[in-house]
C-alpha cells in the first residue's frame, strides 16, 4: 500500500510527504504500535483450527488485500472530490515553484499530498489494530487495554489534523498547514532539530504560482 501512495504521488506531480510522517509511521505504527499488538494474550481453551503459517493462503492474501484496496478506494474518492473543487490548484513542486531535491519534505506542501497522509496513515493503523483481533486464538481485544490507547490516540490526532485550523502540529505533518503556524513550529522544542528542514520554514503551497 505504501508503495503504491507513494509511486501514484510520484506520477501525480512528484509529490511527497513532510518527514515527521515517515517518522511517524516507523516509530508510531512500525515500533510502538507493533509492540501493543504483541500484547494479546492467547485464549484458555485451544481452538478447532489452525492460524495459517502459509504466505500465499486466501486468509493471508484476503487480510492483505482488504484493507488496502479500501483504503486505495476512499483516497481515489477522496482525490476525486479534492479535484471537483474551484479553488482547487494542481502544483508540481519542482516544475511550478522550483522546490530544490534537498526540500523533498516541502513537497508534501500541497492539496494532495494531506490525503495520502491521512489515507495512509489510518490505513496503517487500522490494520495493526485489525490484526490483533486474533480470531479464536487470542483474547478479546478490548482486554488489550494498550493497543486501544495507542489506537485512539492516533484517531484523535488524525482527526485533529483533519478538521482543526492550521496549527504546530498540522504544519509538523503538513496537514491544513499555513506559512504562520510553520514558522511558529520552528520554537517547538525538540520537534525542528529532528526535521531535515521542513519545520519552522515557510509553507510552499499553490498560492506561490499565483505570486510568482
Amino acid at each position: 500500500f505504501l508503495t503504491t501512495v507513494r509511486t501514484v504521488y510520484t506520477i501525480n506531480g512528484a509529490l511527497n510527504f513532510a518527514d515527521y510522517v515517515w517518522i511517524v509511521m516507523d516509530v508510531g505504527i512500525g515500533i510502538i504500535m507493533v509492540y501493543t499488538m504483541t500484547q494479546s494474550l492467547p485464549t484458555k481453551t485451544l481452538a478447532d483450527y489452525r492460524p495459517t503459517a502459509t504466505l500465499l493462503g486466501p486468509r493471508t492474501i484476503s487480510g492483505i488485500l482488504f484493507p488496502c484496496l479500501t483504503a486505495l478506494l476512499a483516497m481515489f474518492v477522496a482525490e476525486a472530490l479534492l479535484w471537483s473543487k474551484p479553488w482547487y490548484i494542481q502544483l508540481d513542486p519542482i516544475f511550478d515553484i522550483h522546490v530544490r531535491p534537498q526540500d523533498w519534505n516541502l513537497r508534501g506542501d500541497n492539496y494532495d499530498s494531506p490525503i495520502g497522509v491521512i489515507g495512509l496513515l489510518l490505513c496503517l493503523s487500522n490494520t495493526a489494530y485489525c490484526n490483533t483481533y486474533g480470531g479464536r486464538f487470542r483474547r478479546n481485544i478490548l482486554r488489550n487495554w494498550k493497543i486501544n490507547i495507542v489506537y485512539l490516540a492516533f484517531l484523535f490526532f488524525l482527526g485533529f489534523a483533519l478538521l482543526a485550523p492550521p496549527n504546530w502540529w498540522n504544519c509538523i505533518i503538513r496537514v491544513n498547514c499555513d506559512t504562520k503556524e510553520s514558522l511558529a513550529a520552528a520554537h517547538v522544542p525538540v520537534i525542528a532539530a529532528f526535521s531535515s528542514g521542513g519545520v519552522g520554514g515557510c509553507f510552499l503551497g499553490p498560492q506561490l504560482i499565483r505570486w510568482q
